[in-house]
């Protein structure tokens, strides 16, 4: 019950030579026809679909800015208030601003140490948006974040609108 061919050691065709250079139809051959064969493997198709979704929402994203941006450029030629059909004069708004009495020093600092409990909005006024903020621990952080910047930037104003001194 021996075979022949157990143990040995297969030898060259003699006919292919040694460094036969012949392709195969199987495999592919340019960098197209390989990128293809790659993501026709099932492990691999997900990656596809992901690659071929964030390629769609940024030429989304371009044609959507490309709009809004051409609109305001319309509507600034014509004196339009973001599009909603009033003259705008920022003299007359920079008149009419209020300063609160709260310091933006202090609003800041209470929301880089303390604002994923709410403390910051609690000290600016807006006394449902800190409980709101509390509840949820600045929502995981995210919310904590953007008002750190809001502060920063002096773009939150207090509960009543005016602008941190």
């Amino acid at each position: 019950m021996s075979n022949a061919n157990y143990g040995a050691v297969p030898t060259e065709d003699p006919e292919q030579g040694q460094g036969s250079n012949e392709v195969t139809q199987d495999e592919p051959t340019t960098f197209y026809q390989r990128v293809k064969t790659h993501f026709e493997h099932p492990p691999h198709r997900h990656r596809a679909v992901i690659i071929y979704f964030v390629i769609l929402m940024i030429g989304l994203t371009g044609v959507v800015t490309y709009a809004l941006a051409d609109k305001a450029a319309r509507d600034q030629e014509r004196g339009n208030f973001l599009g909603l059909g009033m003259e705008y004069d920022a003299n007359k708004h920079y008149e009419e601003i209020c300063v609160s009495d709260r310091h933006w020093f202090l609003a800041l600092l209470l929301s880089i140490f303390l604002g994923p409990l709410g403390v910051d909005r609690f000290y600016l006024g807006y006394v449902f948006l800190g409980i709101l903020k509390l509840i949820t621990g600045g929502l995981g952080g995210i919310w904590w974040i953007i008002d750190v910047v809001l502060i920063a930037l002096n773009v939150l104003s207090d509960g009543e609108g005016c602008v941190l001194h």
